[in-house]
């Protein structure tokens, strides 16, 4: 491996800093989604397209009056629930985040060897996440912290309507409970957020098994490289309009 040299790592620098720029550049952010972002971003690993995603979305639901909670499987330390509590402050709208609180658990085949290096990690605390959602102007009486293992706390949450499902599962078998607890539950315009797609192979094998056994083919649509996004389709509803990109 060549060593780093000054010129190299300035150059490194210069890439990063030009890649961040055009983060918050496409389309422009404005004063108060920058302010908003770069608060949550020591309390998440997600990167800064992906929480432009979210703040996008969630600001469609609101203005558009779209009913049903915000519903976050995956929380970790609590930084993109924040973006979706801070938006659902405005309509007093139910916030829903749902963690173990004890790292990811054991992969299956589904997922690739890789992934059985990360047992346990992405470990989240919840006095974190209570302190950028205090941080974040999140109205607290309307935001519910569910401890424990998705088998174990989705199905029997009372969350009633979804208009916005954020799934930061990583694993086949996260993101399928997730998708067959909290799937019939989404508003009919509402919008499913995969965090994981183009990055871990069972979340994607995941999703593409749930769409492909109820016969949908939504259009997914990138936040990033690794990020998608949807709009839930009607049974039978065509790729070109099954999502909508406003």
């Amino acid at each position: 491996m060549p060593p780093v040299t000054p010129v190299r790592r300035l150059a490194r620098r210069l890439k990063r800093g030009t890649r961040e720029l055009l983060w918050w550049s496409l389309p422009p952010a404005s004063p108060h989604e920058v302010r908003l972002l770069k608060m949550v971003q020591p309390y998440t690993m997600v990167p800064v397209p992906r929480l432009r995603t979210l703040w996008k979305l969630a600001n469609q639901v609101s203005a558009r009056g779209i009913e049903g909670a915000f519903v976050e499987c995956g929380s970790c330390n609590g930084g993109t629930g924040a973006i979706l509590a801070h938006v659902a402050a405005r309509d007093a709208r139910k916030v829903w985040l749902f963690d173990s609180f004890e790292g990811l658990p054991e992969p299956r085949p589904e997922d690739g060897e890789r992934a059985r290096a990360w047992v346990g990690e992405c470990l989240g605390q919840e006095e974190l996440v209570r302190e950028v959602l205090g941080r974040s102007g999140a109205h607290l009486e309307n935001v519910e912290i569910v401890k424990g293992w998705f088998n174990h706390t989705l199905k029997a949450a009372q969350t009633g309507t979804i208009a916005l499902l954020h799934l930061d599962a990583d694993w086949y078998e996260s993101t399928m409970e997730i998708l067959e607890a909290f799937y019939d539950r989404v508003h009919s315009a509402g919008y499913l957020v995969l965090d994981d797609y183009g990055h871990w192979p069972g979340c994607r094998r995941a999703l593409d098994e749930f769409l492909s056994r109820r016969r949908l083919r939504p259009r997914l649509v990138p936040s990033d490289n690794e990020g998608v996004w949807f709009r839930k389709p009607a049974a039978g509803e065509s790729p070109a309009n099954g999502s909508d990109s406003r």
